[in-house]
């Protein structure tokens, strides 16, 4: 492995990846070319992960050039087998330790990208065997293996069209595989989890009104956020909610559909107020996969589909909600953005709440940058464009997190949470 990563010139990388290393390579293929860079297993894998045949002969290029190099091929198979096969435990001890992934740009040049990609698109035959052994339906499947595509798109943006995965995002892969039911349904992601308990949610047994408090011991600023970078420029003192749940009653702070905590302790009475979503619920994690077409409409199917889905498939699993923390859902999106973009009314028919962020890290996903760097921060698209400005004033990025019932799926595109809420703040005198 040493002289491997010497001659590679990837030579810090020893201590991170030694611990599998020999594990890796005794499942390793002495006397065949590994089936991830057969041309032909390639081909198949790169049509059911949406690539076109333009990029056929790069991949198969890249193919032969790591098998025909010892030190590369077993490099390849050690992530490969990282990702897919090792046992949980190990892989997450062995990550933790890597400072990066190698990058091969030494070794590998332009094509450095491609040494991901390959191994990338061996999630495709995973994810089939793994769904058919859940007899999930192979439209999922095909709709499911499409994030290969959309992590190739990102890669492309930040690389000048070159083609190639990042390798954070290769490693997520795995969550597809690996004793989960994650899947695509339309433009969306569904994650079947236990929910974390970013919020309590209560409902009004007559009414149907929805009303979010804030955890046991969840801290905020004065404008109601919960941010530790905002905690340094709070414009008053910072105050740590409280929730008391009895059997006659629960009291707590409440949150507001628009992502904020109210510095105002209301009382629900147990004759009146349901929990309806609480720590260790079953939730869809919701994950939105890159490609833009982010309408309305696309947001309604996507999450029918995915009760449905649920439902019918894996009955046990069935959700209470979906959910999601992001960058997607700040606060500040409209403000940033203006009203008319589709993520703000996306925003508007889902319950939006305060997450912890430590700033403008968290947008990788729109800058695409490792380290957040304003200066160099691409500004081609609108959303990076207008985030780019709302930074460059001076001002804090928070991430928010949102739920949305999915008892209420037949209210979705009619802004429920918020409809409702004039008459739950003349209520509790919010």
């Amino acid at each position: 492995m040493d002289s491997i990563l010497a001659a590679l010139k990837e030579p810090d990388l020893a201590e991170g990846l030694r611990p599998t290393w020999e594990p890796s390579l005794a499942t390793f293929p002495q006397n065949a070319r590994p089936s991830l860079l057969d041309p032909a297993v390639i081909e198949i894998s790169r049509e059911w992960c949406g690539l076109g045949r333009e990029v056929d002969a790069p991949l198969r290029m890249a193919a032969d050039r790591i098998a025909g190099n010892q030190g590369l091929c077993r490099l390849l198979w050690n992530i490969n087998w990282q990702v897919f096969d090792s046992s949980h435990s190990l892989f997450t001890q062995t990550t933790a330790k890597l400072a990066k992934w190698p990058q091969l740009t030494a070794a590998l040049g332009d094509q450095a990208g491609l040494f991901y990609l390959l191994s990338a698109l061996d999630f495709a035959p995973r994810l089939r065997a793994y769904h058919r052994l859940l007899k999930i339906p192979e439209t999922v499947t095909r709709e499911t293996c499409q994030q290969v595509c959309c992590f190739c798109g990102n890669y492309q943006q930040a690389h000048g069209g070159k083609l190639g995965v990042f390798p954070s995002q290769h490693r997520w892969l795995r969550n597809y595989v690996r004793d989960n039911i994650y899947v695509r349904l339309g433009r969306l992601e569904f994650w079947a989890r236990p929910y974390k308990g970013e919020a309590t949610v209560f409902r009004h047994r007559q009414s149907g009104a929805t009303v979010a408090l804030a955890e046991e011991g969840a801290c905020f600023n004065a404008e109601g956020y919960m941010d530790e970078l905002a905690h340094q420029q709070s414009r008053g003192p910072n105050w740590t909610a409280t929730l008391r749940i009895t059997p006659d009653a629960v009291r707590g702070y409440p949150i507001t559909p628009w992502g904020k905590a109210v510095r105002r302790e209301i009382e629900l009475a147990s004759a009146d107020w349901d929990r309806v979503l609480t720590r260790d619920d079953p939730v869809y994690d919701l994950h939105i996969p890159s490609g833009g077409n982010m309408g309305l409409d696309k947001v309604v199917d996507a999450f029918r589909r995915a009760h449905q889905f649920f439902r019918a498939q894996f009955p046990t699993r069935a959700g209470v909600a979906i959910v999601c923390g992001s960058w997607t859902f700040s606060p500040l999106m409209a403000e940033v953005l203006g009203t008319d973009a589709n993520l703000v009314r996306f925003a508007r028919e889902v319950y939006l709440h305060p997450l912890a962020s430590t700033g403008p890290e968290s947008l990788w996903f729109v800058f695409l940058q490792d380290k957040f760097d304003l200066a160099t921060a691409p500004r081609e698209t609108r959303i990076q464009r207008a985030l780019a400005d709302y930074l460059s004033q001076g001002h804090v990025w928070r991430n928010g997190g949102m739920f949305f019932l999915t008892d209420d799926l037949e209210r979705l595109s009619t802004q429920h949470y918020r409809t409702q809420w004039p008459a739950i703040q003349k209520q509790f005198a919010l």
